[in-house]
């Protein structure tokens, strides 16, 4: 819920473009990523744990979640290990991540 107050403008920039991400409702930890034309560029499903990526072709990636407030999330596509990002914090995140 304190991600739906703190983030009613979030956005995030890769490389020089700007995405907006929005969460699906207040009790809900979904969210989608918007490029600057609106379109879903990304997409999480928490309850199946995998995330969705709408590029060239759609990707589906699953993940490990451990941890809460040191949290560490390990990526994988078709079980294989891609990337880890782990993040530390609760109100400013400061983020390592590992291939």
């Amino acid at each position: 819920m304190l991600n739906i107050i703190a983030s009613f403008n979030e956005k995030i920039k890769i490389d020089n473009e700007i995405f907006k991400i929005k969460y699906h409702s207040l009790f809900s930890r979904d969210y989608k990523i918007f490029d600057q034309n609106e379109n879903v560029v990304f997409k999480s499903d928490i309850s199946k744990k995998r995330f969705i990526y709408y590029g060239s072709e759609k990707e589906i990636f699953t993940y490990k979640n451990n941890g809460w407030f040191n949290n560490t999330v390990s990526l994988y596509r078709n079980n294989e290990f891609i990337i880890s990002v782990e993040s530390k914090g609760f109100f400013k995140n400061k983020y390592k991540i590992e291939e």
